[in-house]
């Protein structure tokens, strides 16, 4: 198959949802609870009033706050479908409108993931597989938006290829036979 940034956009694209989704459903261990790692980035902190995280305690009312990154992150979910239908498969322009969207929303929302579960990273140091899962994908949404970015320059080094006409089969015989 021919190179083509689009096809690799999609198929990141693809798998970091996946990767989300799957960490999105995973159990995510904390000190005396396991609780999922929606439930974390809801704020849902109502017995434990302060969270011993990664940078130290962090009350419940700032935990709440991220609840934005639940939305942002699911909203980037549906914005990538209909980003990746109607940019690779309809307007296949670089440069587009949808493409620096695109590139901004998977920066930004990996990058308050990552912020995000860094926080709540548990005192007992067991950061669960939801840990790896949403910290995977969120790699994966910054790597898409880097790919949106040189997107341009990578088209220009894609080589022109050269579809060769097809040929009737006869007309091959007669040469041979000359």
């Amino acid at each position: 198959m021919i190179w083509d940034a689009r096809v690799w956009s999609f198929f990141v694209w693809f798998v970091a949802t996946a990767l989300f989704l799957c960490g999105y459903a995973t159990p995510y261990n904390m000190p005396g609870n396991r609780i999922s790692v929606r439930v974390a980035f809801a704020g849902d902190f109502t017995e434990n009033k302060n969270f011993t995280g990664l940078w130290g305690s962090v009350p419940a009312e700032i935990a709440g706050t991220f609840t934005a990154i639940r939305v942002v992150l699911s909203i980037v979910v549906i914005l990538d479908i209909l980003g990746a239908i109607l940019y690779v498969f309809l307007f296949k322009v670089s440069g587009s409108i949808i493409q620096i969207l695109s590139c901004i929303v998977n920066i930004g929302a990996g990058i308050m993931c990552i912020v995000g579960i860094a926080i709540f990273r548990g005192a007992s140091n067991e950061l669960g597989e939801g840990f790896w899962f949403v910290t995977s994908s969120s790699g994966l949404y910054i790597l898409n938006g880097v790919t949106l970015i040189l997107m341009p320059w990578m088209d220009y080094q894609q080589p022109k290829w050269k579809t060769a006409e097809a040929v009737p089969l006869t007309l091959i015989k007669k040469e041979e036979n000359v």
